[in-house]
Formats: C-alpha cells, structure tokens, sequence
C-alpha cells in the first residue's frame, strides 16, 4: 500500500469518501436505473416524491465522477456502465455497491467500537434490515436455486437447509470447500466448524479454504488488514487469521498435511488439509 508523502496526500485521504458515498446513495435510490433513459432532474424529483435540490445536486456529482452524463440539463447514466449499474440486468453489480452501502454504516461505528464497547453484539453474518441482508445474498452471489438453474445444474448439486453454527454438515464426502467463511467467524467457532466438516468428509478427504490469508505481522496482505476492521465492525468474533493460525485449529480438529496451496492478496488465499485415511 502507498504510505502519504505528504500533508497534501494526507488530507487527499481523509477526502476519499466522497466519491464512495454519492455512488453507494445513487445505488440506494437506483439512480442509474432510473436514467437509463435521460430525464431532468425535476421530472425525476416528481416522479419519485424526491426533493428536487437535493436530488440536482447528487446528480450533478455524480456526472462530474463520470457516472451519470449530463447534456441540455437532462441526466442519462453513461451508456457502457449501464449493463452494470442497472438493477434489472444479468451483469449488475448493484447489489455489492448496496452491500457496500451497509458497511458504511457498520464502519461508521469503529471509533465508538475501538473507544467504548470493544465489538458488537449479535451472531456473525446476521442482519437486522432485511435490506441489508438482501444486499449481502446479492453481493455474495447466493441466490440459491436461481444460479444453479440458470447454470443448468439441479440435477447435481443437492442444497441442503441448514445453520453450520448449530447443525451437523452432512456426511460423506471427499471434498469441503469453505469459501469466505472463515473469516466471519471467531477462532472458536472456526474451531467447531473444523470439527464438523472433519466429521462430514470420508477417510482421505480433503478440505479446502478459501479466505484471507496473513502473514505473521497481520499487517499483510493490506487487504486483508482492512477486511479485519470490516469483521471488528460487523461481527462479534470475526477477523482475518494467519497460516499457522488456522493450521493450528485444522490440526486440533483432527486434519493433517495441513499447507498454504495459493498465497494471493484480496481474499484469495487457499489453504488445504486431510482427514487421516
């Protein structure tokens, strides 16, 4: 990561929000949707019950961010980011801009988390707002059903209802694949989590995870550092964990031949290990 060489750069960080909050409010109120076709302000503003003002000057910023573009006093959303900025095509990426969106809010809260209360309260992964919970299930592409039908593959793959927290996995298998899971959850519960996916796999089996990865000063990948603020404000145990970290608790849950397979920055670290023969 780049370390500011300067006041100037400095206070240009404290700035970067800006930006980032005029898209996640144009995400919110489907701006871009709603422009997929150009129209005034003013003719936005009454068709919405939107105050007018307000609404020209979020469009304004959004067309100087190059977002929106602005011709004759009419607003349209820039044509090559329509197929992902609208929320009724196959390609948008509204519902992770809309999931970022939460974490604004859960982000707005570290200081009074690092000063006061020290975490938050609730499960991992739990959502108060329905709507927030909808952005994280669109953001995390798991839609379920739909996916695997519009992939044509419901006649093998098998979804089984359930809460890994509480519920045994089901047995069985030669494979586990934890896919950005680990990290919601706190040392404990991962180590629980190992317990039941030991349990669920055949003698051999192989477990795979697929998460941040850090070295031992935490500090690296950056990435995943920030992703360990996102867990401090958003769960009451989640984090990002080191190799040995979770080698440790793959070890203690029964696996062995425990190996780091891919050390990638952002969250695409893989780690395996194998339930003795």
């Amino acid at each position: 990561m780049h370390t500011p060489a300067n006041p100037q750069e400095i206070l240009a960080l404290s700035r970067n929000f800006m930006e980032c909050r005029v898209l996640l409010t144009g995400a919110e109120l489907d701006i871009f949707t709603h422009l997929a076709q150009p129209a005034a302000s003013a003719e936005l503003a009454e068709r919405e019950g939107w105050q007018v003002r307000a609404l020209t000057v979020l469009l304004d910023a959004l067309s100087a961010i190059g977002l929106l573009l602005k011709e004759d006093g009419r607003y349209r959303t820039e044509p090559v980011l329509l197929p992902f900025l609208r929320s009724d095509t196959p390609r948008s990426v509204l519902p992770m801009v809309r999931h970022a969106a939460t974490i604004w809010k859960n982000w707005s809260n570290l200081t009074r988390i690092v000063a006061e209360t020290g975490g938050v309260e609730g499960r991992a992964g739990s959502f108060e707002d329905p709507e927030d919970q909808k952005a994280f299930i669109g953001a995390m592409h798991v839609v379920g059903r739909a996916r695997i039908a519009e992939a044509g593959l419901t006649d093998r793959v098998t979804i089984a209802a359930g809460d890994f927290h509480t519920d045994p996995l089901p047995p069985g298998h030669d494979l586990a694949l934890l896919s950005a899971i680990i990290h919601m959850n706190s040392p404990e519960e991962n180590r629980d989590l190992y317990r039941k996916t030991f349990s669920a796999l055949v003698p051999g089996g192989r477990i795979v995870i697929r998460d941040h990865v850090m070295t031992p000063d935490r500090i690296a990948p950056g990435s995943g550092a920030l992703f360990a603020v996102n867990m401090l404000v958003a769960t009451p145990g989640g984090g990002t964990y080191t190799f040995e970290e979770i080698k440790a608790g793959l070890e203690a849950a029964g696996f062995e031949n425990v190996r780091l397979i891919q050390a990638e920055d952002r969250m695409m670290g893989l780690v395996e290990a194998f339930r003795p023969e």
